[in-house]
């Protein structure tokens, strides 16, 4: 009989140290891996630095595009800037000019 209870004494003491290792084992990996952890926080990192990026580039191509309509309002019509945009986008052509096409 001895032999049971010392067992079950033992048992008892060590439930306590086994749930709070099993409590910090499941933090640590939340910590790491969760929704919100540390794996998830350097993504959101490296998604935000290409975002920013991307957005920089759309700021350097607004910037552009501003300085071309900016050229094309009435008030300062640019006729050379108009004569190439129209030829440019639109196609157009003066009578006396040909549009040589070289493929590569």
């Amino acid at each position: 009989m001895g032999l049971v209870v010392d067992v079950r004494r033992r048992i008892r003491g060590a439930i306590a140290p086994l749930l709070l290792f099993l409590a910090i084992l499941y933090f640590g990996i939340s910590f790491v891996e969760g929704n919100r952890g540390l794996l998830a926080w350097i993504s959101l990192s490296q998604k935000n630095q290409h975002i920013m990026s991307k957005l920089n580039n759309l700021k350097i191509e607004r910037k552009i595009q501003e300085n071309l309509v900016r050229g094309l309002r009435m008030d300062s019509l640019d006729l050379d800037l108009l004569d190439e945009q129209s030829r440019k986008n639109l196609g157009f052509l003066r009578k006396n000019e040909y549009i040589l096409r070289v493929y590569n």
